[in-house]
C-alpha cells in the first residue's frame, strides 16, 4: 500500500486505470449472470408441426430463395395443446406473403432448436450463442404463413416502409449485383445480394462496407453536416443528431452502427454544450451502454468485437505505429488514410485469424483502393435512388454514374481474390496465442503513450 503513494502520477494513473477496468470487469461479468435465461418449449413441441400466432419483432430479410423475419410468440398450438409462452423465434418462408415489421402472423411448420455448424474453414460458428444473444432459441425453417395482418402504423414500420420503397427504386435503374450492393452500402439493406459476390467481399477484407460499419455511420454524418451548413449551429446539431438516430434506426441497429451512431452522437453533445470531445471516453460510454442492456453482445457479437477493436485500434494504435509510415506524403491526407487502414486491419488481424482461420494477404491493397470510392458510390446510388422516385430519365446520369463507381469495386475485389495465394487457410489458433499478441499491442500504445 506505501507503494501506492510514493509512485509518479503517471503511474497512479495506471494503477488507477487497472482497478477502474477490475472493478467494471466485475460488475460485468454480474450483469451477464443476471441475464434472465430464455423460454423453453416442451419436447413434444418442437421437429413436429405446430401452429405459431405472434408478431414480427425484426426487420424482415429477403433472401434470393426466402424471406426470413423473426417473431415473439403469443401462442404456439400442438392439436389441444397450448403453450402460452414469449419465446422470440427465426422464421424462414417463402418470400411471398411478403411480411413487414409489427405484423401479427400465424405460421405454420416445424420448430428446431438452433445448432452450431461448421464453417467453410473447418471451424464451429457459436450459432446458439449469436442468436441467443438477440433472445432467439428456435427456428421454423419451410414455414408456411397462413395469415398475415398489418398491426398499424409505427415509428420503425413507417421508416423501414420507406426504405423498402427507396430500395425497391434502387433495383428499378441499377442490375443486380450492383443494386443489392448499393442498397447494402447506402442503407445496409440485405435484400438477395449473391453468396458468390459476398464470399468475394469476405475474402477482400472489405465485407464491412456491406454490412454497415462506423466509416459509413462517418459518411452519412459528413453529409449531413455538409447539406445543413447553409443553417446555423444550433439547427444543424439538432437535425445532426436527428439523422442518426434515424438513421441507426433505419439500417436496423447493428452493433457496429449502433456504436459509431452512440460516438457520433456525443460528438454533436460535445459541440453543442462546448465541451472537449473525448474519443476514448466515448468509445467507452458507447460500449458500457451497449452491454448494460445487452450483455451477450461482448461474447457472441463478431460484429460488436471488430467494431470496438476497429475504432480503438484508430484511437490508439495507429498513433503507436505512426512512426512507420512517415514516408508516405501527407498531401490530401494520404499518409493518415493509408496509415489508418493498415493499422486498423493488422490490429484486427488475430481476431480474424481466430474467428476464421484465413489470411487474407489482399485486404490492404483492396481496402486502400476501393474505400476512398465508397463515400462517392453511397452519394451516386442515393442520388440516382431520389431521382427515379421523381423519373427514370432524370435518374440516368447518377444511375450511370453510380453502375461505374459500384462496378470498380467489384472489379478490383474479384481481381485481388483471383490472385494465387490471395486467402491462406492457416490452422485454428488457440486463443492464447491471440491474447499473447495483443497483449504485445497493448505494450506497444502503452510505450507510446509513456513516451508523449
Amino acid at each position: 500500500m506505501v507503494g501506492i503513494f510514493l509512485a509518479t502520477e503517471k503511474e497512479k494513473n495506471i494503477i488507477g486505470l487497472i482497478m477502474f477496468s477490475f472493478l467494471f470487469f466485475s460488475l460485468g461479468v454480474v450483469r451477464f449472470l443476471l441475464v434472465a435465461p430464455l423460454p423453453i418449449l416442451p419436447n413434444n413441441f418442437l421437429d413436429t408441426k405446430v401452429e405459431v400466432k405472434g408478431r414480427v419483432v425484426g426487420e424482415p430479410v429477403s433472401e434470393t430463395t426466402y424471406q426470413k423475419f423473426i417473431i415473439k410468440t403469443d401462442k404456439i398450438s400442438l392439436g389441444r395443446s397450448v403453450v402460452k409462452e414469449h419465446l422470440n423465434i427465426l422464421i424462414k418462408a417463402e418470400r411471398y406473403p411478403r411480411i413487414f415489421f409489427g405484423d401479427f402472423i400465424v405460421v405454420r411448420g416445424k420448430i428446431n432448436k438452433i445448432e452450431n455448424f461448421a464453417s467453410d474453414t473447418g471451424r464451429e460458428f457459436d450459432y446458439i450463442n449469436y442468436l441467443g444473444k438477440e433472445g432467439v432459441s428456435y427456428e421454423m425453417s419451410f414455414a408456411v404463413v397462413s395469415e398475415a395482418t398489418f398491426s398499424g402504423f409505427s415509428f420503425r414500420r413507417g421508416l423501414f416502409s420507406v426504405k423498402d420503397f427507396f430500395v425497391n427504386k434502387i433495383y428499378s435503374i441499377l442490375p443486380d449485383p450492383h443494386a443489392s450492393f448499393g442498397a447494402g452500402i447506402l442503407l445496409g439493406a440485405k435484400k438477395g445480394m449473391p453468396k458468390d459476390l459476398q464470399d468475394i467481399f469476405m475474402k477482400a477484407g472489405i465485407i464491412h462496407i456491406v454490412v454497415l460499419s462506423g466509416y459509413n455511420v462517418a459518411v452519412v454524418l459528413g453529409i449531413c453536416m455538409l447539406v445543413l451548413s447553409i443553417f446555423g449551429l444550433r439547427i444543424r446539431l439538432l437535425f445532426g443528431a436527428l439523422g442518426i438516430v434515424v438513421f441507426a434506426v433505419l439500417v436496423g441497429g447493428g452493433a457496429t452502427v449502433v456504436r459509431a451512431s452512440v460516438m457520433a452522437f456525443l460528438v454533436i453533445v460535445a459541440k453543442a454544450t462546448g465541451r472537449v470531445y473525448d474519443v476514448s471516453r466515448a468509445l467507452f460510454v458507447a460500449g458500457f451502454v451497449m452491454l448494460l442492456l445487452n450483455p451477450k453482445l461482448l461474447a457472441f457479437d463478431p460484429s460488436f468485437q471488430l467494431s470496438f477493436l476497429a475504432a480503438f485500434g484508430i484511437i490508439h494504435f495507429y498513433p503507436a505505429v505512426s512512426k512507420y509510415f512517415v514516408w508516405l506524403p501527407e498531401k490530401y491526407y494520404i499518409r493518415e488514410f493509408i496509415g489508418n487502414t493498415v493499422a486498423v486491419q493488422v490490429f484486427l488481424l488475430p481476431l480474424l485469424l481466430y474467428m476464421t482461420s484465413q489470411l487474407s494477404i489482399v485486404s490492404f491493397p483492396i481496402n486502400i483502393l476501393t474505400l476512398p470510392v465508397v463515400p462517392f458510390a453511397m452519394g451516386t446510388v442515393f442520388v440516382a435512388g431520389a431521382s427515379a422516385v421523381v423519373s427514370v430519365v432524370l435518374a440516368m446520369p447518377s444511375t450511370w454514374l453510380s453502375y461505374s463507381l459500384l462496378q470498380y469495386i467489384i472489379l478490383v475485389a474479384r481481381a485481388g481474390v483471383s490472385l494465387p495465394f490471395s486467402v491462406v487457410k492457416i490452422p485454428p489458433i488457440p486463443i492464447w496465442v491471440m491474447v499473447i499478441i495483443y497483449s504485445f499491442f497493448g505494450y506497444l500504445i502503452y510505450s507510446h503513450n509513456k513516451i508523449n
